[in-house]
């Protein structure tokens, strides 16, 4: 008992969803422990020597089966091997009840022709199929949970409407597609429902507000944000789309990146957009950003961008919670293309507390249950090497699951260093000699400069990875003082701190 409570406290962290924007501890994710109600403690070392005693007393070494009696393949709970080829079933039986620990995935590690599997045990918690299903999810295995109530015992038994699962290294893999000019392109659902190569460019205030940007990675043919924070009123926004529509070539659309966060901004845009569409203006997709509407919101905005015209809609989730909330939204609007852009902590700017892998190993199979989900994913992403494990799925090999292939990519800081970008020379400099780290520490920048690089919280109260310099610093400070008091209390915290701060201040900017 004292080590099943140990095991519970090393588990007991539970990330509530009401917590999605607070930094990760050590352990990032919820577990569960039950305990069985056995008068045994099978599968453990415990046992060992049961088999013996329970072949040479009780059954005084009779042999109850042998392996050519077997009409179909049974496998071993530990290392998946057939029995068939054990010498004594008998012993293996009872080994693996007695002393040897289940293994299941192995166990259930099945030829590429398996297709079906049949659990005809109880069902529900108690029952071993809900767990295989779980294992095998993504392989193409569909898993038929007969129960103890025969709620399935129909499609076992139905020949002519035979039900399958998909194989996502099958179904969601990138293709070569040749276009009527003869080039070769990669296929992806990203780039047949935008016609342009999977990778974008994600909005970005100021980066993607400006009109020379934009019109410069939509005339390469790339899909970009037009940043909706840089955009104060209908008049700007109007004139910001003419002017970038007389630098691009005719018929490449514009999308809206849109702040859901900041209802003054979202209010004018959103009917704006729907709007300017109808008036015949190249607006053609409306990503909704820092933060995700209920179902019912959601397809209210989706109905007015449809009706519109305008052909899909983006959300950028930060949490599992949240990316369950995208699918939501998908399954009550399942003819309405739907951009799901998943960043972990690890991108630049704004930025998830999760990490980038775990999110995607609980929700990867919920998200391909929606064909018209088109999944994005950015966190650090640079090049063709470290995109292409991504782009065929087999990332997630190293986790013990099926590939797990994603349909597009999104740069967002990285550009803000490119040459047509409108970033300060020296910006761009400091985001070069920023050295970084590697992916398991960069949770350090929420408490101290971290690569360069420290989290602070943003005018939208979000954390944001801000470079290191002299003001963030001071800002990192002031997030954890007097931001960190009530309103209320602020301004006597500034008050009583004044003269020390100046002079702190003073005596950094002489240092500097």
């Amino acid at each position: 008992m004292r080590d099943t409570s140990n095991l519970s406290g090393v588990f007991a962290y539970n990330h509530s969803p009401g917590h999605s924007s607070l930094p990760m501890p050590p352990v990032p994710h919820t577990s569960f422990i039950r305990v069985a109600l056995v008068n045994g403690a099978y599968h453990s070392a415990y046992l060992e020597g049961a088999t013996e005693k329970l072949c040479s007393e009780d059954s005084a070494g009779e042999e109850l089966w042998k392996g050519e009696d077997l009409g179909i393949s049974v496998y071993h709970m530990r290392d998946g091997s057939d029995l068939h080829q054990s010498e004594s079933i008998t012993k293996s039986l009872c080994d693996q009840i007695f002393a040897k620990p289940i293994h299941w995935s192995v166990a259930t590690s099945f030829p590429d022709t398996a297709m079906h599997a049949v659990d005809s045990g109880p069902g529900g918690l108690s029952g071993i199929g809900p767990l295989t299903a779980r294992n095998l999810e993504g392989r193409g295995v569909r898993v038929i949970v007969l129960g103890e109530k025969g709620d399935r015992v129909a499609e076992l038994y139905h020949t002519k409407n035979v039900k399958y699962e998909d194989w996502w290294s099958t179904k969601w893999a990138p293709a070569l597609v040749k276009t009527s000019d003869g080039q070769i392109h990669l296929d992806t659902p990203f780039s047949r429902l935008l016609g342009k190569p999977p990778i974008m460019v994600a909005g970005m205030t100021p980066t993607t507000v400006k009109a020379g940007f934009v019109s410069v990675v939509l005339s390469a043919g790339y899909h970009i944000e037009l940043a909706g924070g840089g955009h104060y009123n209908a008049n700007a926004l109007r004139a910001k789309v003419a002017e970038i529509q007389a630098k691009i070539p005719a018929g490449v659309g514009i999308m809206l990146n849109s702040l859901y966060i900041n209802p003054r901004q979202f209010n004018f845009q959103y009917p704006l957009w729907q709007e300017m569409r109808k008036e015949g203006l190249p607006v053609k997709g409306f990503c909704v950003a820092a933060g995700i509407p209920s179902t019912e919101k959601a397809a209210e905005i989706i109905g007015g961008l449809k009706e519109a015209g305008i052909k899909h809609i983006s959300f950028k989730p930060g949490s599992v919670d949240v990316i369950r909330q995208v699918v939501n939204i998908a399954a009550a609007n399942p003819d309405f293309p739907i951009i799901m852009q998943w960043t972990g902590g690890r991108v630049g700017g704004h930025h998830s507390c999760e990490d980038c892998h775990q999110p995607m190993l609980a929700a990867y199979g919920s998200i391909r249950k929606h064909e018209k989900i088109i999944f994005v994913s950015g966190s650090g992403f640079g090049g063709a090497d470290d995109i292409w494990p991504y782009l065929t799925g087999d990332w997630s090999l190293a986790y013990g699951v099926q590939p797990m292939p994603y349909d597009g990519f999104l740069f967002a800081s990285r550009v803000m260093v490119a040459e047509e970008a409108h970033t300060s020379s020296s910006v761009k400099d400091l985001i070069v000699a920023a050295s970084g780290v590697d992916d398991a520490q960069w949770e350090g920048t929420y408490t101290k400069e971290t690569g360069g690089i420290l989290t602070v919280r943003s005018e939208l109260v979000e954390p944001i990875h801000k470079i290191a310099n002299r003001s963030v610093k001071l800002w990192k400070e002031f997030d954890d003082t007097v931001f960190n008091l009530p309103k209320e209390k602020r301004i006597t915290w500034l008050k009583e701190h004044y003269c020390s701060r100046i002079v702190v201040m003073s005596i950094d900017k002489t240092i500097h």
